[in-house]
């Protein structure tokens, strides 16, 4: 995934990161960086704490729950596309400047053509057959309105 993200100052003065645990707090600002192009994550709570948390002595029940909590706060989406579980940061497009000359890098099993164009393209349609599963119970963007990926 990217070598590098963003994040905004303001993510100190979130209502939604505020209410989390401030272990949840940690977690979620550092599964930020781990995010792929399209603001995805593995669907397993236990993958999340191996990307984002490696060295932190914390049971797979505390991890579920702080993942969990992210999901109430809408933080995160757990959303399928083609049969696959994944996490989704649900604003990640908004917040991050992902260059359209690059080759996208994502978790999902698609293969990508060599030009960043068509590999964008081929990104944002495996974006529509996106499925919510769980959130917030928030309205949420779903595929037909999420913002176009640089392409």
């Amino acid at each position: 995934m990217a070598q590098k993200r963003m994040i905004d100052k303001k993510i100190s003065v979130s209502e939604q990161v505020s209410n989390l645990p401030r272990d949840g707090q940690c977690m979620f600002t550092w599964l930020i960086v781990h995010a792929d192009d399209l603001g995805l994550l593995p669907g397993s709570p236990r993958t999340l704490k191996a990307m984002a948390v490696p060295m932190w002595k914390i049971s797979d029940k505390k991890i579920e729950e702080l993942v969990a909590s992210m999901v109430r706060e809408g933080l995160l989406a757990l959303v399928e596309i083609d049969g696959q579980q994944y996490y989704q940061i649900p604003k990640f497009s908004e917040h991050q400047s992902l260059r359209d000359d690059r080759q996208p890098q994502t978790v999902l099993p698609i293969k990508l053509d060599g030009k960043p164009e068509k590999s964008w393209t081929e990104c944002n349609n495996a974006l529509k057959r996106l499925k919510v599963i769980k959130t917030d119970g928030n309205a949420m963007a779903l595929p037909d309105k999420t913002p176009a990926l640089p392409c």
